[in-house]
Formats: structure tokens, sequence, C-alpha cells
């Protein structure tokens, strides 16, 4: 509702254009808290009568981002192994800060066409970049040489129990899971319109570790 009120104000106003970040983890096939409430509000924007440009970022990662302490600090947990929940198949396509306002640039730019009606726009890398790729980067940073095991990601959902129960590791074995699972960003992908070519992660994502 806030939102709804505060983009109407917006264009009661006269503001031309209205941009509101949503995220990717409101197309996940399993839907959190907070990606079902990115979801709901996308919804809501759809209904409304006039333009509004919803972006949908995939990880936005940058030096010392939370994303990157917290996979830091699953692989440093006391454990033999690394424990990887569809890592080996969840799709991230993380996307540098700096790429995000890369294209924001782009969309306010008069050069650029607007859309005529509300429309969704990913922000994310052209690569495929998975969990597992981010935890080997670090791990190889970090010089931690233990083995990195794959469980399916739908063990999300034991995990959601064993952390309502309070169990050790829960917490951020759920979280993780959560990440893992793929994105499967498909709205419209904005170099499609906007000619803007994201950074390579496999480049960026060392230098921010």
């Amino acid at each position: 509702d806030a939102t709804l009120r505060l983009v109407t104000l917006a264009h009661e106003l006269g503001i031309q254009k209205i941009i509101v970040f949503s995220s990717a983890a409101a197309s996940k096939e399993h839907l959190t808290p907070y990606s079902e409430s990115k979801l709901e509000m996308e919804n809501e924007l759809q209904k409304l009568p006039f333009t509004v440009v919803i972006i949908r970022p995939t990880l936005v990662y940058s030096k010392g981002s939370k994303y990157i302490l917290g996979m830091q600090k699953f692989c440093e947990l006391p454990l033999p192994i690394i424990p990887l929940p569809g890592g080996e198949t969840a799709d991230l396509k993380p996307i540098h800060a700096s790429d995000i306002g890369k294209g924001l640039l782009a969309l306010l730019s008069e050069k650029n066409p607007y859309p005529k009606k509300t429309i969704t726009f990913d922000f994310a890398s052209t690569q495929s970049f998975t969990l597992a790729d981010a935890i080997r980067i670090i791990a190889q940073q970090k010089n931690i040489s233990k083995p990195i095991v794959s469980f399916p990601a739908r063990i999300l959902f034991v995990l959601d129990v064993a952390y309502a129960l309070r169990l050790p590791f829960s917490a951020r074995l759920s979280r993780l899971a959560a990440a893992a699972d793929s994105y499967r960003v498909n709205p419209l992908p904005f170099m499609q319109t906007y000619g803007v070519v994201f950074s390579n992660p496999h480049e960026r994502f060392p230098t921010c570790v």
C-alpha cells in the first residue's frame, strides 16, 4: 500500500519517469516473505493506469557487500565440508553495484526510449554464474581447502523447519538455500532495449572478495 500511494502521488505531481525497484527473487519458484511481498507489489503496479518501470536486479554485489561476507562466513562454518544447496544449478547472474547505476543512467537519459506501458526489466549479467562459482572463488581467495558438496535446493523446507526450531547453523543454511534457488529471471532483458552491457561476474567478483 505504501508503494502504491507513493507512486500514485508522484504521478499526480507530474513526475514523468517512475522507476520502482523490485527483485529477481520475485520470480523464484520458492517464495520467501520478502520475495512474496515484491511479487505482490509488482502485480498491483501492473494495474495502474499510468506508466511505471519495474526493475528486477539479481544478486547485487560490491566490495564488502553482505552477500560476499555471508558466503565467506558460510565457507568458514565449523564443518569438514562446504555444503552447497543447489549451487551447481542455481543461476544467480550477479550484477555489480556500479552496473546498477549505469543501467539507471541509461533509463533516465532523454536519448533512450521510455516505455508507454508498465514494464518489467531484468538487471542481470549476461553470463551464467552459479552459487558454486562464487563459493569456489571465495574459498580460493581465503585459502579454504574444504571440499564443496552440493545437495538439492529443495532441502530449503527442511532447513526452514530447523531454523524454526533454532537448530545450530540452520539460519545460515536456510538463507543460502533460498539464494541458491534459481532466479529464473525472464521478463525482458534490459540490454535488449537499452543496449547496456553489464560486467562479467567472473572478472569482477574476485576483486570484491
